[in-house]
């Protein structure tokens, strides 16, 4: 809700008050958001209504925080459809901030390192913050050094609100250092809002730095020479 007040005058002369509310429903999804407004108010000498006042007013919409502020306000006198003068004034407008119709979500906590064996899974706090205006759906994803999706999650964030989860991935089976992201996908825009890069330390783990799946492979290569060498272990046992 918005109030005014001001003088009317004819000429130089101030002949009465004006008074009046104003109702400002208008929301924008930018920062700041300028329109030009014109409103209406009554035109009083003492308490009798003479007239109307025709009041223009540059307006805005802002995302700082709200607030209170007072705009210097100007137009016309008019009684019975028929101006006899000017008006001006000021308008006190208490503002808020910016209701959105979208959500929007940003990482305000994430690793920036993970130190893990190789091949060895390992898990991830993540924190994000809905600071659109309107509830919406985030899901927080991890991409590795191949940019591909290793883990994911989806919460529900209210406005303003923030929601912190976990997420287990895989690390790679080589030793080395890797550089992965976690991002913020907005499920209802589609969009992906916020992206942030860690850090992913492999070591060797308990095989000294080799290669596990590259072990297995030599592994089932070497298998059916194992079983042979097993099987003539039994049969010369069982000669003796």
């Amino acid at each position: 809700m918005t109030s005014l007040s001001g003088n009317a005058k004819i000429d130089d002369l101030i002949v009465g008050n004006i008074t009046g509310e104003y109702i400002d429903e208008s929301s924008d999804e930018t920062s700041e958001n300028i329109q030009h407004r014109t409103i209406t108010g009554e035109v009083k000498i003492d308490t009798l209504v003479v007239g109307y006042a025709t009041l223009e007013y540059d307006d805005y919409i802002t995302s700082n925080g709200g607030g209170t502020r007072t705009i210097d306000i100007s137009g016309d006198v008019e009684i019975d459809s028929y101006k006899v003068g000017n008006s001006s004034g000021s308008l006190i407008d208490n503002y808020g901030v910016v209701t959105a119709g979208t959500s929007h979500f940003s990482l305000i906590s994430y690793p920036t390192e993970v130190n893990v064996n190789a091949g060895s899974s390992f898990t991830i706090s993540v924190t994000v913050k809905n600071d659109g205006g309107v509830d919406g759906v985030v899901m927080i994803r991890i991409r590795d050094h191949n940019n591909s999706i290793v883990a994911s999650k989806q919460v529900t964030v209210a406005a303003g609100g923030n929601q912190s989860l976990t997420l287990t991935a895989t690390a790679p089976s080589s030793p080395g250092t890797y550089s992965w992201k976690v991002e913020a996908y907005n499920v209802d825009s589609g969009a992906v809002d916020d992206s942030e890069s860690f850090t992913v330390e492999v070591s060797g783990g308990l095989f000294g730095g080799i290669d596990i799946q590259q072990m297995m492979q030599l592994f089932l290569q070497l298998l059916p020479f194992i079983m042979l060498i097993l099987i003539i272990s039994v049969l010369v046992a069982a000669i003796r």
